[in-house]
């Protein structure tokens, strides 16, 4: 996950789009989930990383940065998505490897989504297997490294 931040030049993310004016951050919503669930579903389902930011005018952009620890049994290809409300706005697959017997890796990513609302918007992070019905898939959180989503309203 990449975002560069220019002062007065704007805020450069790693989809390489710009924001290219005076950016000012409106607000900030944080939140981390610590539970383990796994799935062998080809379907998405629920991680419980959530999150729900209020707009204050339709103009505002927000962004969205996440990064959830995912533990693999299996080789298999997986897919993690963002969805705001019930529309997935970013999709995020991958092919993982098991070792010894299996493998860890962090799955982050971060977009500029334009909700255009002042209503209540929630961003949640879905995932599925990507394999066959005898993969084994599990997203891992601790303590240590909680799975994790920021919204941040950016002026528009």
């Amino acid at each position: 996950m990449s975002v560069a931040i220019h002062g007065t030049n704007g805020v450069t993310y790693n989809d390489g789009t710009t924001q290219a004016t005076e950016t000012k951050i409106l607000q900030v919503v944080n939140a981390t989930q610590n539970t383990e669930v796994s799935t062998t579903s080809s379907s998405l389902v629920d991680t419980g990383l959530t999150a729900t930011i209020t707009p204050s005018a339709t103009s505002s952009k927000i962004v969205v940065f996440y990064s959830m620890p995912i533990l693999v049994q299996t080789t298999d290809i997986i897919q993690v998505a963002l969805i705001r409300g019930s529309t997935n706005i970013l999709n995020n697959v991958r092919a993982m490897y098991a070792q010894n017997p299996s493998s860890q890796q962090v799955i982050s990513n971060s977009v500029l989504d334009s909700p255009s609302t002042t209503s209540a918007t929630t961003y949640k992070i879905q995932f599925s297997s990507g394999g066959t019905a005898s993969s084994v898939f599990a997203a891992m959180w601790n303590n240590e490294n909680p799975s994790s989503i920021m919204l941040m309203e950016v002026a528009g």
